[in-house]
């Protein structure tokens, strides 16, 4: 179903929330909105810009989000299962306890994201960046990140990487 975010954030505000399946395509910005526990599940939001939305606890499994930006947003808690997150940019992003399994973020910057305890199994990270960010007892399979570059981030073992 086709939707402006005009719609999404007045029906939001009426205590509607569930948007499974919205369609947000041709529209270009999301800022500066208290959006908690919305079902944004199979959303689609390509080539659009997310800025300071507090998304705590969304259900966004199965979100299509390619080539846009996600800026100070926060997604603790948020199921992101196969979430399609390609091409873009996160920065300043907190997934603080979110559920990545499965997730595609191939091509994707992250930057100063905090992934701290985030479940990351499965998740597709090939040619992307991540620069000064967070993986603190995140669960990963190290084979996800064969083709991932990193810059003075904390590894879920403690540890500092940067790729040369």
């Amino acid at each position: 179903m086709k939707m402006t975010v005009e719609e999404l954030l007045r029906r939001y505000a009426t205590g509607e929330r569930d948007f499974a399946g919205a369609d947000f395509r041709y529209e270009f910005e999301l800022s500066v909105a208290i959006l908690r526990g919305i079902n944004l599940e199979r959303a689609y939001m390509s080539d659009m810009n997310m800025i300071g939305v507090d998304l705590t606890g969304a259900n966004l499994s199965g979100l299509r989000f390619e080539e846009g930006l996600i800026q100070d947003v926060n997604l603790t808690s948020a199921n992101l299962r196969e979430a399609l997150l390609f091409l873009g940019v996160m920065e300043s992003v907190n997934l603080t306890d979110a559920d990545l399994t499965g997730a595609d973020l191939t091509g994707t910057s992250l930057r100063k994201v905090n992934l701290t305890g985030a479940n990351l199994t499965g998740i597709n990270l090939i040619n992307a960046d991540i620069i000064d960010s967070n993986l603190t007892n995140v669960v990963l399979d190290i084979s996800d990140i064969d083709e991932t570059f990193f810059r003075n981030t904390i590894m879920p073992d403690g540890t500092i990487r940067t790729d040369d």
